[in-house]
């Protein structure tokens, strides 16, 4: 028996964390979860900045996902005792350190992951895991890996609170670092200088799911799998680590440099997929003719054993497809044997696809729905919102509001879908139960009548921001859907150069929202225009310049010299520009009447010209930039 190491109690982890509050999502950045320690010490205060990092939706068993699964009890069991034994070698020295374990969409890698995680915890096997997710916007990206990992092996090896703490406190922007650097003085270096291998003790395990959905692109995955062989591949370095993938050409690529370094898995008929959704199925079904509303209706020879054959068949080693098909029988309100005699009776458009019978399945359920067109404008905002994860991060309420929608709407429209889809009223997050099903709706060779055109979807999108801007969130919102239009259309170009300049509700703006937001909407509309139709640039240019100066936003020398002509607009708008500024006085001294001044921006000179009835107005004269500024009398 290996000897345990130092663990803290098993269980849901976040939840038994000390002094963890997990906040709900706010409307930018904050749509994610947001894990924080209550600093009430100088320890947690610096650890706090790891806790800000951490993506909670990752971890296993920490709830608000969709796409919690793991293997039925009885199935894929050669897969998990080979993993299992590769865990439990008794050699410091082992040659295969990483393990990969690759498969198609849906044939269970994400089960067996969540699996061999649970049955780590429960033996007292070190481990962290992360659930990469391209539907969670919160966890398809590399950004929050480190934090999170180590948010876990801090639960398992709390001594490393301390060593912790003093890399933060000397390096505090570390997370802004390279991802090599976040491992080696966050990971790396803190658990070895705590762990002392000897031959009857268990490695740290680290589990990666998924990494195809991360979202960051080819590179960042390639370049997580570089720093995750090199943080294995240290003399004596006491971690092992599971990545599960789609066998996705660049990762096949990645792990054959890898080499003999590398222990692997593909999920292919070697492994019987197929008596494991046999399985799978007879259980299922016979659940659902137990707990079903309608169950009483069916006789006792249901199903038949043709109908199971059917379904396994139709699987074609794809757990996703029985798995689909079994969620929309037990979801359905007609009887168990209607729902499954109108899936058995389904035929594939494309019999040639991999995914022929899986895609039967979605169309199917999609043609269920009462109302497709609302549906498809809440599946395509969800799609938008987790293929554009840029600084911003927005729940579907403010993205879907512009169209007319509510949070109602959202659960109402997708209540045909449950099959496929849920919807969480907190926060307001729509999730797919596979990653497939986005790759369905956007493939119009698979998805037919049902395909979602992202591009139009969000020229739409931006149209419908750009007459709904009425504080700071929606204006921040609207350049950042812009941003993402790929291309110029006659409707978006009258929105552009149509919306009133004369209409500035007063809203504050920080400095970040013109660097991060409104500059990118300025060189997005050069991108888009100034070579297509450089008179069109040029009017949207000055339009939403002279816009911005009425709402008082300050630009500060170079924020527009990237931008091509509008450092130049800019001054012509900004140049001798009168506007009406009322100022309060003590009205008996002025005989109860009002004065004004006028306000007169001249080659950066901002002075103060009284009115007639107010000569005696005190008049300040100031060097100020070239934005509108408003005087109180001294």
């Amino acid at each position: 028996m290996m000897q345990q190491p130092p663990l803290s109690s098993a269980g849901n982890m976040l939840q038994s964390a000390s002094h963890v509050v997990i906040n709900g999502g706010s409307f930018i950045v904050g749509s994610q979860n947001n894990v924080t320690m209550t600093p009430n010490s100088e320890l947690n205060k610096h650890l706090e900045l790891l806790y800000k990092q951490v993506a909670p939706n990752a971890i296993l068993n920490a709830g608000g996902r969709a796409d919690e699964v793991k293997c039925f009890p009885g199935t894929r069991e050669e897969v998990l005792a080979k993993i299992e034994a590769w865990i439990d070698a008794n050699d410091l020295n082992r040659e295969r350190r990483i393990f990969w374990l690759s498969g198609p969409a849906g044939a269970g890698k994400s089960a067996i992951v969540q699996t061999l995680a649970e049955r780590c915890m429960a033996r007292g096997v070190p481990m962290a895991n992360f659930f990469f997710f391209r539907g969670d916007a919160t966890r398809n990206h590399a950004r929050p890996v480190t934090a999170t990992l180590l948010y876990q092996l801090i639960k398992s090896y709390p001594k490393l609170k301390a060593l912790i703490k003093n890399v933060l406190e000397e390096t505090p922007r570390i997370f802004d670092q390279a991802l090599y650097d976040q491992f080696e003085y966050l990971i790396n270096n803190p658990v070895r200088s705590i762990i002392n291998l000897c031959v009857d003790q268990w490695p740290v395990v680290i589990l990666i799911d998924g990494l195809d959905e991360c979202d960051s692109g080819r590179h960042e995955q390639q370049m997580l799998l570089r720093v995750l062989h090199h943080l294995v591949s240290s003399k004596n370095s006491p971690f092992i680590v599971l990545v599960a993938s789609r066998p996705e050409p660049h990762l096949t690529m990645s792990f054959n440099e890898v080499g003999s370094c590398a222990e692997s898995i593909f999920l292919d008929e070697n492994y019987r997929p197929s008596d494991d959704i046999r399985l799978f199925v007879v259980a299922e079904l016979a659940r659902i003719k137990n707990t079903h509303h309608l169950g009483r209706t069916l006789d006792e020879h249901w199903p038949s054993k043709s109908n199971v054959n059917e379904i396994v068949d139709k699987s074609s080693g794809q757990f996703i497809y029985a798995a689909t098909v079994l969620r929309f029988i037990a979801s359905s309100s007609a009887s168990p044997a209607h729902s499954l005699g109108k899936v058995l009776g389904l035929r594939p458009v494309a019999k040639s696809s991999p995914f022929a019978q899986l895609d039967a399945i979605y169309t199917y359920i999609l043609s269920q729905v009462e109302d497709w067109e609302p549906a498809k404008d809440i599946l395509a905002a969800k799609i938008f919102s987790t293929q554009n994860h840029g600084e911003f991060r927005y729940i579907l309420t403010p993205i879907l509001c512009s169209l007319g929608y509510a949070v109602d709407d959202i659960d109402s429209h997708t209540s045909d879908l449950v099959a496929i889809v849920q919807f969480k009223h907190q926060p307001n997050r729509l999730q797919f139960y596979h990653a497939s099903l986005g790759d369905f709706l956007c493939d119009s060779t698979r998805s037919g009548v049902y395909h979602i055109d992202l591009t139009a979807f969000t020229e739409r999108l931006a149209i419908a921001h750009i007459k709904g801007i009425h504080d700071r969130e929606s204006l921040l919102l609207c350049f950042f859907i812009i941003r993402h239009v790929r291309q110029p259309t006659p409707s978006l170009n009258e929105a552009l150069t149509s919306y009133p300049p004369e209409f500035h509700p007063q809203f504050d703006f920080f400095r970040l929202d013109i660097t991060n937001v409104i500059n990118p909407f300025l060189k997005h509309l050069h991108i888009l225009y100034f070579q297509e139709d450089n008179q069109l640039y040029q009017l949207a240019l000055r339009n939403w310049l002279t816009w911005f100066r009425n709402m008082s936003i300050v630009f500060e020398d170079g924020d527009l010299k990237s931008v091509e002509i509008a450092d130049t607009t800019w001054k012509e708008i900004t140049t001798s520009q009168i506007d009406t500024v009322v100022i309060e006085t003590d009205s008996e001294k002025y005989n109860h009447e009002t004065p004004y001044a006028a306000v007169m921006t001249q080659g950066g000179t901002t002075s103060l010209a009284a009115s007639a009835t107010s000569s005696s107005t005190p008049i300040r004269r100031k060097k100020a930039p070239l934005w509108r500024r408003l005087f109180q009398p001294t």
